[in-house]
């Protein structure tokens, strides 16, 4: 479903209408896929379906599915209305809700059920290393991202290529 909408986003012609078939056909399956491990998950323990539908806590989680809701209608209203990078947009949105949902139906326990987040975490020097690192290459990763980019902005049409 992403690589299509990208693929919406970046390409002209017959690929982009075949892209736009492929979205409509992954989001059906996606969003079904999300239906089923949304009813399944809070089946898995007590404490899940708790967390999910229990007062005052599902005044907090209930954002979860509605927000979804709108993202998948507005996911297909921008694939109707033949938008270019909306569809995209949208199906990241989605993406990024079901992994809130996944946070929330297994905070703070994150690895198995009996092992908070804060357990598991490595010693504090060993996340000072990590950090040192990742302060030093996540701008190189970003500035390469950038410069990727800014390379191959613009559509692709049939027939063109970036050499």
């Amino acid at each position: 479903m992403l690589g299509s909408c990208w693929l919406i986003w970046r390409t002209e012609g017959p690929l982009h209408e075949r892209c736009r078939r492929y979205a409509r056909t992954t989001a059906v399956a996606v969003l079904a896929l999300i239906v089923v491990v949304t009813l399944w998950t809070p089946m898995l323990q007590g404490s899940l379906a708790a967390r999910w539908f229990r007062w005052p806590d599902i005044a907090f989680t209930a954002a979860v599915p509605v927000l979804l809701i709108l993202l998948a209608a507005g996911f297909w209203r921008s694939l109707s209305a033949r938008r270019q990078a909306l569809p995209l947009l949208f199906a990241y949105g989605i993406f990024i809700l079901c992994y809130a949902g996944l946070l929330i139906s297994m905070y703070p326990y994150l690895v198995p059920p009996a092992i908070s987040f804060r357990d598991a975490a490595a010693p504090r020097a060993s996340l000072l290393f990590l950090l040192v690192g990742a302060v030093i290459t996540v701008p190189m990763i970003l500035g390469y991202t950038a410069y990727a980019y800014s390379v191959f902005k613009g559509k692709m049409r049939p027939g063109e290529g970036y050499h």
